[in-house]
């Protein structure tokens, strides 16, 4: 949670007697989640080990429940990344469905954002499942805020 303190202004704490809080959940499988917003009550952010070892991965997890949903789902996406849905695992596409208000559109379009998924993320083939425009061929990351989402605190 250092990421967010040092870069925003968000600030998590631990619940008291809040009705409204997020429960950080150990998922004994693979999948790591969270719902997009602010839902009222108890909301869980579940991570798997894998997100558990990498702190970018629970800060991704945390921007979802903070409203933001991946970069990728932006109506604006086109503009910027080559979608391969023939590549895509059929029970994955929902990832990559645009959406019209995803939380993330105060800001421009970042391809770097720890919300973006990666060029091959659930990839049936080995093949790219996006590719980026500009042809700089790296997309997302999972280390840390990029200035650009920064930039929506400020």
């Amino acid at each position: 949670m250092t990421i967010f303190h040092e870069a925003t202004c968000v600030r998590i704490i631990a619940r008291t007697t809040e009705t409204d809080y997020v429960v950080v959940k150990k998922n004994p499988g693979q999948t790591c989640a969270s719902h997009i917003g602010y839902q009222g009550g108890k909301q869980s952010v579940n991570l798997a080990h894998r997100c558990c070892t990498n702190p970018g991965s629970t800060v991704h997890e945390f921007m979802h429940a903070l409203g933001f949903g991946h970069e990728q789902t932006r109506p604006d996406r086109d503009e910027f990344v080559t979608v391969f849905f023939e590549n895509i695992s059929k029970g994955a596409r929902f990832n990559y469905a645009k959406h019209e208000t995803p939380g993330n559109m105060l800001s421009p379009y970042d391809p770097l954002s720890i919300t973006h998924y990666g060029t091959k993320a659930f990839s049936i083939n080995g093949k790219p499942t996006m590719l980026p425009k500009n042809g700089t061929g790296q997309l997302g990351q999972r280390t840390n805020l990029t200035k650009v989402l920064i930039h929506v605190w400020e």
